[in-house]
């Protein structure tokens, strides 16, 4: 007798088919996704379902914060609204290079610089070091939507620099050599030359900042005779200003200038009561006072010389004068 197999061995062939039809259409969940995975759980770094495809031009980076690709910046949308905010800095960054922040026309926007609001032409090429704050203004009030930092060549406002949410940090170099560091969080109170690497979870995309952080208040070093009360009868010259350095000088309260050689050199020549701040490129601050007594140089000598010819002049008029007058 003969067993017929055909029909069985097909309805098997075709069980197996849709079975691995179903496994491959499972394991194929977020095959395109290329950032980098948990090692232990095997899902997007961040945990999240940030992810949204390679055809997305949207990344979500935090909340409903997202990246745009073909904008080539963050998008911040105004809840309730159409409304969205458009810059290149994400919340908590930290930057060395100018950001722009824009809105669409539905939408009024302030932004602040170390707590002073920035006129409406400087948002387009915000290159300033400090620290940044952008606010929504709607119904009469300020709502504070993300804010970052610029940083120049040399700071000592960085003390420590922790990832912003969303991000982590890939690389650190200081004084040439790589460092360890901690994913979210860079230690940075000690000086030195440093240049920082973190990445968006969601995009990849790296960002690097690199700065020196200097710590070393400027030093200025006198010279004149001045008593244990810095006090003295004689202008004071000073040296050891550096590139970068500025003094701000006020006399009895007012605001004046000092002579500045453009060699690190300058001076203080009139008498008063002074407070002079010295502040380098870093921000470092160095504080002196002195008083600089009633004194006579060459300029006043000469001056007081002058004077005292024009007294005798008229002197001498007023006695020649009377005596010809008596004469006649």
């Amino acid at each position: 007798m003969k067993i017929k197999y055909k029909r069985p061995a097909r309805a098997l062939l075709a069980a197996l088919l849709l079975i691995a039809l179903a496994c491959g259409s499972v394991f194929a969940v977020n095959t395109t996704y290329n950032g980098y995975l948990d090692p232990v759980t095997g899902l997007p770094l961040d945990g999240s379902s940030s992810y949204t495809g390679e055809d997305s031009s949207r990344a979500i980076v935090k909340d409903n914060v997202y990246y745009d690709w073909n904008l080539h910046c963050y998008v911040y949308p105004i809840a309730g609204t159409l409304g969205e905010i458009y810059t290149e800095a994400a919340d908590g960054m930290v930057l060395g290079d100018p950001v722009s922040v824009s809105a669409t026309e539905d939408v009024s926007i302030a932004v602040y610089r170390d707590g002073e609001e920035l006129p409406k032409e400087e948002l387009q090429n915000l290159n300033k070091a400090g620290s940044y704050v952008v606010s929504l203004k709607q119904s009469g009030t300020d709502k504070r939507m993300f804010g970052f930092t610029l940083i120049g060549p040399r700071t000592n406002v960085l003390h420590t620099f922790r990832a912003p949410d969303g991000f982590y940090i890939s690389n650190v170099v200081k004084d040439e050599e790589t460092v360890y560091t901690d994913r979210y969080s860079l230690d940075m109170e000690i000086e030195g030359e440093y240049s920082v690497e973190y990445r968006c979870m969601a995009t990849d995309m790296p960002y690097t900042f690199s700065t020196v952080i200097d710590r070393t208040p400027p030093t200025l070093t006198f010279k004149g005779k001045m008593d244990e009360n810095n006090r003295m009868r004689s202008a004071l010259l000073f040296e050891g200003l550096e590139q970068g350095d500025s003094i701000y000088l006020l006399r009895s309260g007012e605001q004046v200038q000092p002579i500045l050689n453009g060699d690190g050199t300058g001076g203080v020549y009139d008498s008063g009561n002074y407070v002079m701040r010295v502040y380098d490129s870093a921000g470092n601050m160095t504080e002196y006072t002195f008083t600089i007594l009633m004194y006579f140089n060459a300029s006043s000598l000469a001056f007081f010389a002058l004077v005292l010819a024009v007294i005798i002049a008229v002197i001498v008029y007023v006695v020649t004068k009377r005596r010809r007058l008596k004469i006649g």
